[in-house]
C-alpha cells in the first residue's frame, strides 16, 4: 500500500501534472480543472473513495495543494490501488515541503 506502479505514492506530486501548481499555474487559474473551489466542493466526488484519514490530511494543507493532489489522483486513477494512502502520503509530503500544517 502507498505505492503506485512500483513507485512511492508521493513521486511526482509536486509539478507532476505539468500545471506548475507550485510555480503559479494551478489553483486560481484553473490549471488542474478545479478553479478556485473550496475544499468541501473539491471533496464531493472523492468522499466515497477516501477514508477519514485522507480527508483530514487534505484539511491540514492549503486548498491549492489539495487541488493539486486531487488532480494528480484523478490523472493516475487507473494506476492507484489505494487512493486514501496516496492522498495521505502526498499531503504529508506537502506539509514537509511547506514547513508544517496550513490551517484553512
Amino acid at each position: 500500500r502507498g505505492f503506485v506502479g512500483g513507485m512511492q505514492a508521493s513521486a511526482g506530486v509536486v509539478g507532476g501534472c505539468g500545471c506548475g501548481q507550485f510555480g503559479g499555474g494551478c489553483g486560481e487559474f484553473g490549471g488542474c480543472g478545479f478553479g478556485g473551489a473550496d475544499l468541501e466542493t473539491l471533496l464531493v466526488p472523492w468522499r466515497s473513495q477516501l477514508d477519514d484519514a485522507a480527508i483530514k490530511a487534505l484539511e491540514m494543507i492549503s486548498v491549492q495543494a489539495a487541488q493539486h493532489i486531487l488532480s494528480e489522483l484523478e490523472a493516475k486513477s487507473g494506476g492507484i490501488r489505494n487512493p486514501s494512502a496516496y492522498v495521505c502520503r502526498a499531503a504529508k509530503n506537502e506539509q514537509q515541503q511547506s514547513g508544517g500544517f496550513v490551517q484553512q
